[in-house]
């Protein structure tokens, strides 16, 4: 039984491995897109095509490469989008969903506060108080 447990194990680690990288490729398009809104004034009705693309390419992503968890947070974070409840809840569920791809990627978030990650992204740290 033992053995037989080591094995599966030792699979089951082999197998998350080599999902690792398609799952980074995906997150990274997630930053793409985040980074291209922050740095610019684009309305949602507004995006490029290259943005739409993207979007779609991570949709397709995320359905064959997320933990439930970055799905949950994900659509969290488009529903707080499209409901436009405000700059700050959108930049925390953004954090929302940092939090959960670092989980994904057996990153700890022991000791992070909510909204730690997505300050790292902003002018002035403090503006998220």
């Amino acid at each position: 039984m033992g053995l037989w447990y080591a094995q599966w194990h030792s699979k089951s680690r082999d197998i998350a491995e080599s999902h690792r990288s398609s799952k980074i490729e995906v997150y990274n398009l997630f930053f793409e897109i985040v980074e291209a809104f922050q740095y610019s004034n684009a309305e949602a009705d507004n995006l490029s095509i290259d943005l739409k693309k993207k979007f779609q390419a991570l949709n397709r992503g995320l359905i064959l490469w997320a933990s439930p968890e970055v799905i949950k947070a994900y659509l969290n974070f488009r529903n707080v989008t499209q409901n436009d409840s405000g700059s700050k809840n959108i930049l925390l569920a953004v954090d929302k969903v940092y939090q959960a791809i670092r989980k994904d990627l057996s990153n700890s978030n022991l000791t992070l506060e909510k909204g730690d990650l997505i300050r790292l992204n902003l002018k002035d740290p403090n503006e998220l108080v």
